[in-house]
């Protein structure tokens, strides 16, 4: 599940929502339908080779539950519940000594809209990604540091590429 909110910036309620029939391996995305989504538009995720190999995986290993399709599941075949994800990263960040910053499944999704800026990506696309409906939400996801800007710039000014 941490693999799928860092590589789609999908919501943690979007992703426990999921059922083997929202995933698509060959062509490698995630339907996220009306249901599910927040603002109910439905919209599709693409996803790394990666991250769609593991999710074929743990859907593979989770056909052994008959009596269920979704994705994500306790050992047992429960469903997972928000607040069990929600403790869950919690712990985990306090176990990597993370402090003073707020870790969360939403921290993992403002990291994925960041990165994503930042290894390139368009504005314009993330939007849809992330489900936006207006730029300005967009933009609060993207919030740039000092050192941000200046790799930035660095990367991309015309006058590094004269």
């Amino acid at each position: 599940m941490l693999l799928l909110f860092l590589d789609t910036g999908i919501r943690a309620n979007e992703a426990l929502g999921l059922t083997s029939k929202d995933f698509d391996y060959e062509q490698k995305i995630i339907k996220i339908p009306a249901t599910l989504a927040k603002n109910t538009i439905a919209r599709i995720l693409p996803l790394s080779k990666k991250t769609a190999k593991m999710i074929h995986t743990l859907i593979k290993e989770n056909s052994i539950f008959e009596d269920t399709e979704y994705i994500f599941l306790f050992n047992y075949g429960g469903r997972i519940d928000p607040s069990w994800v929600r403790s869950r990263i919690k712990k985990y960040g306090e176990q990597a000594g993370i402090q003073n910053i707020r870790v969360s499944p939403h921290t993992f999704r403002h990291t994925f809209a960041k990165f994503y800026i930042l290894n390139g990506g368009d504005a314009f696309t993330l939007q849809r990604i992330l489900g936006h409906s207006t730029m300005n939400m967009v933009r609060k996801y993207i919030q740039m540091n000092g050192e941000d800007i200046k790799q930035q710039h660095n990367q991309y000014s015309p006058i590094n590429h004269l």
